[in-house]
Order: structure tokens, then sequence, then C-alpha cells
């Protein structure tokens, strides 16, 4: 009845649409510094042949799903000066089902220390489990790349009577290169 844990040769990872902070307007987005861009994908233990280890489910499954460091999280190319890829506000989650499991990771890319133009971002994985068990180097887990924009609020300024409440209106811009361009999404 007993015969020990079913330990897989490696991981595979089945990269999908990732799902911006921002969805509103035409194109989708993110701002450098803002929680919850999220990475959904399907992660599966394999063995040498390529073959799903159906066993690897309940407690045989070693890789913690909902711990952000399981995955080995990095960028595909560098980000800019300051900025650091980390965890979002929300733990990864998932469950392991006959070998295979749908994650879904969210992230947060710090705002870097000068202002830059939109930057496009994918994410990578490499997993690994309390036994050892990784990939061979670094999947993508995203089938696009997230946009990023380093974007601000500004203040417009006016006049009323001190006597009368006074609205201060505001609007949401992003760098654009060489200037800043308000952002209408």
């Amino acid at each position: 009845n007993y015969f020990g844990r079913f330990v897989p040769d490696h991981f595979a990872v089945s990269a999908a649409t990732p799902t911006a902070a921002c969805t509103s307007g035409v194109s989708p987005f993110t701002y450098f510094g803002q929680d919850g861009f999220a990475t959904p994908f399907v992660l599966t233990a394999q063995n040498a042949g390529n073959g799903t280890t159906q066993n690897y489910t309940g407690g045989f499954a070693r890789l913690d799903l909902t711990s952000w460091s399981s995955f080995g999280f990095a960028t595909s190319a560098a980000l800019p000066s300051g900025a650091v890829l980390s965890a979002g506000g929300t733990n990864p989650s998932g469950a392991w089902n006959a070998g295979s499991a749908s994650v879904l990771a969210k992230h947060q890319i710090s705002r870097p220390a000068a202002a830059v133009g939109e930057t496009a971002v994918i994410v990578t994985a490499r997993p690994a489990d309390k036994d050892g068990v990784t990939t061979a180097s670094a999947l993508a887990v995203q089938s696009g790349a997230t946009p990023l924009r380093f974007g601000r609020l500004r203040l417009i300024s006016g006049q009323g009577s001190e006597l009368a409440p006074y609205v201060v209106r505001s609007e949401a811009q992003y760098w654009k290169k060489s200037y800043w361009q308000t952002n209408i999404a």
C-alpha cells in the first residue's frame, strides 16, 4: 500500500496571457510600483520522457503553490535602474491535480530611479520543490509582454474664494520618453 513519494524529473510551464493592473481603455498597462499585474500559467510535473507525473498531487506534491519564492520569478530582460520585481499583495494560488496545477501569481515592479518610457516586461519562472526538482532553465510564464508605465498624478492649480470649498483638479500622466502624456485610460 505504501511505497514512497513520486518525484518527477522536471517541471514544464505552459504560458498564458497576463492580466495588466489597469485594464480599462484600448491597451491595458500597469504602472511601475502598482500592485497586481497577474500571470496565470499551468505548471506540470513531468518524468524523464516528458510524460505527466500524475501522482504528484496532494501530500506527494512538494512544491508550495502559495509561496511566491517557490517559483524563482525573474524578468527575461534587464529592468530600468532601480526597478525590482517582487511579489504582489496576494500570494500565488493553485492546487495540484494529477500532476498539473493552474497557477495565478501577482507581481509588482518597483518604480525606477528616473522617469522611463513604456517598458515591456515578460516574467519567467524557475520553480523548485523541496526535493530539488526544477526546470533546465527559466521559462516564460507569459505568452505576451506586460507594458509598464512610469506615472504621476498632476494636481492642476486654480483659484477660488477662501470662504468656499474648492475642488482641486488632477490628471493621471505617464512619461512618454521626453514629455508627460495625459493618460486618458
